[in-house]
């Protein structure tokens, strides 16, 4: 007896797959990024208040990027591999800017170095610093230096939406650990 929820879970998982374990580790970790990114604005809602939105609506964009990266890595899985924590990057840095550092988006900028450390070969050591370079860069460039965001969170509600960023960095560098635990016993 087949479902169609079954043929979904069957669709998806075929496209995770890939021969290059790095890359499928990295499509499983853009795959559930690109879940996630929906229920963002739900989170905001839940912690600071309907104030969150429209702004938090705009977190969005984000997601057919992320969802996109399994297809880039069908032939070009180099490309995908540095693509995801530049794309991660570059949506910390737009939700810090949206938000204001003290909502403590800028935090997710540290998963992304380990993300970039992660996704590459002792070979591609190269790419792999450069590709983690960008958070940290973004980091120490950027903070303190956003200006006054389109949306300003009242001291309470920015320290609930700081609260709920660092438990999120804190699980997404936990699944992190899950996904490429598995993976590294496949890599040469």
């Amino acid at each position: 007896d087949q479902h169609p929820e079954h043929d979904r879970m069957k669709w998806l998982w075929r496209y995770m797959a890939h021969e290059d374990p790095l890359a499928a580790a990295g499509n499983s970790m853009a795959i559930a990024l690109g879940y996630n990114t929906p229920f963002y604005p739900a989170y905001l809602y839940w912690v600071a208040g309907p104030s969150a939105l429209p702004w938090a609506l705009l977190t969005w964009c984000v997601c057919p990027f992320f969802l996109l990266v399994p297809a880039i890595a069908r032939n070009h899985p180099l490309t995908a591999r540095i693509m995801l924590p530049v794309v991660t990057a570059a949506n910390t840095v737009f939700c810090t800017a949206m938000f204001g550092e003290p909502s403590g988006t800028e935090i997710f900028l540290f998963p992304c170095v380990t993300l970039a450390a992660l996704l590459f070969r002792p070979a591609e050591r190269v790419v792999m610093l450069a590709t983690a370079a960008l958070p940290l860069a973004a980091f120490f460039l950027l903070s303190g230096h956003y200006g006054a965001p389109p949306h300003a969170f009242t001291p309470a509600q920015a320290a609930a939406v700081l609260r709920l960023n660092a438990g999120s960095a804190g699980t997404l560098g936990l699944f992190m650990g899950l996904v490429f635990a598995r993976v590294y016993k496949a890599v040469k």
